[in-house]
């Protein structure tokens, strides 16, 4: 690993290997910061748990900013919320995490998330609490929860998070996700963004943007991508790939709800997330593209589907122009 002090924060279900994997990190140099343990049996009431959480986590994610090392912590304050949100579909408002999300971006705090399969079975026959249980056997809560790390806080909480896979977690997998923590470390990429750009012309028909990568790089036609980089949250990263591949501003850009994964060329998963966005006549005559690509087309959306690469980008071109057609 390169030399320098890198901190990370593992999120994750009960169970999920995430202990197992800031071990494994420790083993590697980090220091390692565990979650509360638990409030005091005199408290009793819901809310009186969830503040002392609240508390607690937030004295050990400030350990994490004063370590002066490598150090990772078991779970922030964004699993106290994560119960809230599967038990009662309570939502923080942004100043209620805003103090951990500045923490995160001011300190290039890696945020991880350990996504368990819903057919896990080791989450089966455990001593857990009432609350836990009720979770795991309930059919949609597992996937509610799933859902709080990879599409409520980056989405609508504005934070980066690296999603990690995880099928069984076994002891094999939670070396490879160690290995993957360590190398998104490294590369500084956290996830992928692909950005959809469309127009209407002048008769009101969606024309879409498509790029061709120079021969280096692939040689093949694709819409806009990239990484996103520790610290950044996802609309930023889209917005910010926009100028770097285009040098435009986009005044109308959105996130689709599509999603998927793939194995980069530095060997371990990153999820994708696909926005949309719609330029005006005026500014898609301003585009200027980036040496990675040779040359770009508007095309309309079944021509621009039929020369784009990957199967997943041409589902995201599908599920663009919907947004487009309803209003962006």
């Amino acid at each position: 690993m390169k030399n320098k002090n890198h901190r990370v924060i593992i999120e994750g279900f009960w169970n999920s290997g995430k202990t197992r994997i800031a071990k494994n990190l420790k083993e590697c140099g980090f220091s390692f910061i565990n979650e509360p343990s638990g409030p005091e049996n005199t408290i009793k009431d819901r809310d009186g748990i969830k503040k002392w959480y609240l508390k607690n986590h937030y004295i050990k994610e400030i350990a994490l900013t004063k370590k002066n090392k490598s150090a990772v912590l078991e779970r922030s304050e964004l699993a106290a919320f994560a119960y809230e949100y599967i038990t009662g579909g309570e939502v923080p408002r942004i100043k209620e995490i805003l103090h951990l999300k500045n923490m995160i971006e001011k300190n290039n705090i890696l945020l991880s998330y350990i996504k368990i399969a819903e057919n896990n079975t080791k989450l089966k026959g455990k001593n857990y609490s009432n609350g836990i249980n009720y979770i795991i056997k309930s059919e949609n809560k597992l996937t509610l929860y799933n859902n709080w790390y990879t599409d409520i806080v980056p989405h609508r909480l504005g934070f980066g998070v690296f999603v990690i896979n995880i099928k069984n977690n076994s002891q094999k997998e939670l070396k490879l996700a160690t290995k993957s923590i360590i190398t998104c470390l490294n590369k500084n990429r956290i996830a992928q963004v692909n950005v959809v750009v469309c127009r209407k012309n002048k008769n009101g028909k969606i024309n879409v943007l498509i790029l061709k990568r120079n021969c280096k790089k692939g040689g093949f036609w694709q819409t806009i991508t990239g990484g996103v980089h520790i610290g950044e949250n996802f609309y930023d990263a889209a917005k910010r790939e926009l100028r770097e591949e285009i040098a435009v501003m986009a005044k109308k850009i959105k996130y689709t709800d599509y999603h998927y994964s793939f194995i980069g060329g530095d060997g371990y998963e990153l999820h994708e997330y696909v926005y949309v966005a719609e330029l005006d006549i005026d500014e898609s005559e301003k585009i200027k593209i980036s040496d990675e690509h040779d040359e770009f087309k508007w095309l309309n959306p079944k021509n621009a589907i039929e020369k784009i690469k990957f199967e997943e980008n041409k589902e995201a071109i599908k599920k663009s122009i919907n947004i487009i057609k309803n209003g962006l």
